[in-house]
């Protein structure tokens, strides 16, 4: 429930809290878990002087959640600092959010539910198949996150695709209401940001001289101090809030532009947002400098915003401003204007339980998300992908091409593709597709997954000399990423060279390497040292996966393994039946154990074990060889021919179907001297 949220500091934008406050608050806050999440936060001193922080995550939140990095600014110090800490509070617990339940849209309540119509429209998808996707999507399970809808007062459910699509609406607080204003400013600001970008539309031209901000004339001095020409639009009149554009352009090259927007009911916060958003950039001077990709729009050459630099001139006293001395009523009047013309205001609270910051995720009923959308079969391909459905989900990313109104253009499309081809094990088709999404402009980091992801596919085909090549482009675009780490230790120990598998998996272990599974590096670490006879440190490493993760049932049966080769049977037994406990349905662990009691001469229970493995995988010849075998060791010729019978009918590979024949063959031959 929102109530009554006085402005407490007003100077450059408006919150409920000081900003030295808010960043005291949020780091006692993030103190609350056992580790440090933050890695660095840290001043990025950009061309302009004006205030930028940042903040750099630790590994673990880099892979498993969204604040690889926060970007924090403001026309202080103190602000731009706590514009970067609450972005990451609202990060990392939108990423945590938990409230996430999977029902088909068709099982919902219709009056609690946001309509399919919405999202596609929110998309901007026109096609003339939409009757026919929305009722498609009515039978999928869906992710749905309970809200409220802040103009009918009434719960509602809003789908995870609008979630998933683009960090709009995400908002950090200091208070409930604070965290709700942000949300609606963004939601206004990505979907005007669309509508100046798919349109060539002429908008009013502020007159800079009509600005008496002392703030804001600061910040236009540093500006163009640096010979960069700043022009103002008025873009308010797209959804009637105070929503101001801000174009720059490079005077020495005017291909370098860049471009952001800020909304905020008062309409000198909105400029101010826009001019610090404007400038994010590197301390030095480059051709490309401004074009930092805000999600409002972007223009990659001066002739496309030529539109922009038309316009009706404008004094600044007359763009529209609904400011408030209180931050709940200025939610309350934004909500009525955008309800009044069918844009109905909903959130979600996504705060964390620990941090207890508040932070939501506002969406605005038919409000575009942002200008560079990918189309809505984009997203039902990655629900079937989710369902591991992937030829529906392939269905759907390949007809993302197709889309006339297709706004992203990049090549996720083919990457998706490419990960439905991988699921089904077709890796040369895999690997065309992970080509072809390596085709873009993409940062290093994207592009060390294109690399990975290749590699994955060759050391499933058992190229592994090829993959290792693949592997070292990506590990120079990107030295913290552990999976490529990992990858090139199995691709080493697949080709036997144990010795230097090792030092990759050890090089995985790194706090600054980014690896989400880090019982795995340990796992196979323990895989090398034993096929090296050390069973002690093999031993040692596969504890220390159990710590990271006690349910990996393969853990324990390699364990089991490595105490058998030790003669420490009952460790063996031990790890085993552990593994049995965690996994009772895999065929290995009794195969494993069957193993076992057949090395300590209890016959008995290693048939058992055998058939067990069977009855689990019947189609595994060498359950059926070690049966036999043991069949054969207790004199049991008749059992073993039977067995080795069925073996010869299901073996494909040649020179176990040769061993196979050379047994029976042999066994017959003992079976007759017997007779």
């Amino acid at each position: 429930m929102l109530k009554k949220c006085p402005k407490i500091y007003t100077y450059d934008q408006d919150k409920a809290l000081n900003p030295e406050d808010t960043v005291r608050i949020a780091f006692l806050r993030l103190a609350r878990y056992n580790k440090k999440l933050i890695k660095r936060f840290y001043s990025n001193n950009n061309y302009f002087g004006i205030p930028q922080y940042m903040t750099e995550s630790i590994p673990e939140l880099r892979h498993k959640y969204y604040p690889s990095s926060t970007n924090g600014k403001g026309a202080t110090e103190s602000q731009a600092r706590a514009s970067c800490i609450m972005e990451f509070v609202e990060r990392y617990s939108s990423g945590k959010y938990a409230g996430w339940i999977k029902k088909r849209y068709c099982d919902m309540s219709n009056d609690e539910v946001l309509p399919l119509e919405s999202v596609a429209v929110s998309l901007d998808y026109r096609e003339e198949d939409l009757r026919e996707i929305i009722d498609e999507m009515k039978c999928l399970p869906m992710d749905w996150a309970k809200g409220e809808n802040l103009f009918t007062k009434r719960s509602v459910y809003l789908p995870g695709i609008l979630f998933e699509t683009c960090s709009t609406g995400q908002a950090a607080g200091n208070t409930l209401e604070e965290a709700v204003l942000q949300g609606l400013c963004e939601c206004v600001e990505r979907h005007s940001g669309a509508q100046v970008q798919w349109t060539d539309t002429e908008y009013p031209t502020i007159k800079k001289d009509t600005i008496d901000s002392s703030v804001i004339n600061e910040l236009l001095k540093k500006i163009e101090s640096r010979n960069v020409d700043v022009i103002i639009k008025d873009f308010s009149d797209i959804m009637k809030i105070p929503t101001i554009g801000v174009l720059l352009i490079d005077m020495r090259n005017k291909s370098n532009i860049g471009c952001s927007i800020g909304v905020c009911p008062d309409k000198e916060k909105a400029l101010i947002r826009a001019l610090t958003e404007s400038v994010q950039s590197p301390a030095g001077y480059s051709d490309r400098m401004l074009k930092n990709r805000t999600g409002s729009y972007y223009y990659d050459k001066y002739e496309q915003a030529e539109h922009l630099i038309k316009g009706e001139s404008k004094s600044f006293q007359r763009v529209i401003d609904i400011r408030d001395n209180d931050i709940n009523e200025e939610i309350c009047r934004i909500v009525n204007i955008l309800g009044d013309a069918g844009h109905e205001a909903m959130y979600v609270d996504m705060t964390d339980s620990v941090l207890q910051i508040p932070v939501v995720w506002v969406y605005v009923r038919n409000a575009f998300l942002s200008f560079r959308s990918h189309p809505l079969p984009f997203w039902i391909g990655k629900i079937y992908s989710g369902l591991k459905k992937d030829d529906a989900a392939c269905r759907h990313f390949l007809r993302v091409r197709t889309v006339r109104n297709n706004h992203s253009m990049d090549t996720l499309d083919y990457f998706h593709i490419a990960i439905c081809y991988q699921n089904k094990k077709q890796y040369s088709a895999a690997i065309d597709y992970f080509e072809k999404s390596m085709d873009s402009d993409l940062r290093d980091t994207e592009r060390a997954v294109g690399y990975f992801q290749i590699a994955v596919c060759n050391i499933s085909l058992g190229k592994y000399e090829v993959a290792l090549n693949t592997l070292e482009k990506a590990l120079e675009l990107d030295r913290t990423n552990g999976d490529v780490l990992l990858q090139m230790g199995n691709c080493y120990r697949l080709l036997r060279r144990y010795e230097i598998a090792v030092k990759y998996y050890k090089s995985a272990f790194d706090p600054d390497i980014k690896l989400l599974e880090k019982w795995e590096p340990h796992f196979y670490m323990g895989m090398c040292l034993a096929n090296l006879g050390d069973y002690t440190g093999a031993e040692r490493s596969l504890r220390s996966s159990i710590e990271y993760d006690p349910k990996k049932w393969v853990v324990y049966n390699f364990l089991g393994r490595v105490y058998a080769e030790k003669k420490e049977y009952d460790n063996a037994i031990a790890a085993l039946e552990k593994a049995i406990q965690i996994n009772p349905s895999a065929a290995l662990n009794y195969n494993t154990m069957g193993v076992l009691m057949r090395d300590k001469k209890d016959y008995t229970n290693a048939i058992a074990m055998f058939i067990k493995a069977i009855e689990l995988n019947p189609m595994e010849w060498s359950n059926y060889t070690l049966l036999g075998n043991t069949y054969r060791q207790i004199g049991d010729y008749e059992s073993a021919v039977k067995t080795y019978e069925t073996v010869s009918r299901i073996v494909t590979d040649p020179e176990v179907a040769r061993i196979v024949k050379q047994n029976l063959d042999d066994l017959r031959s003992r079976m007759g001297k017997i007779l």
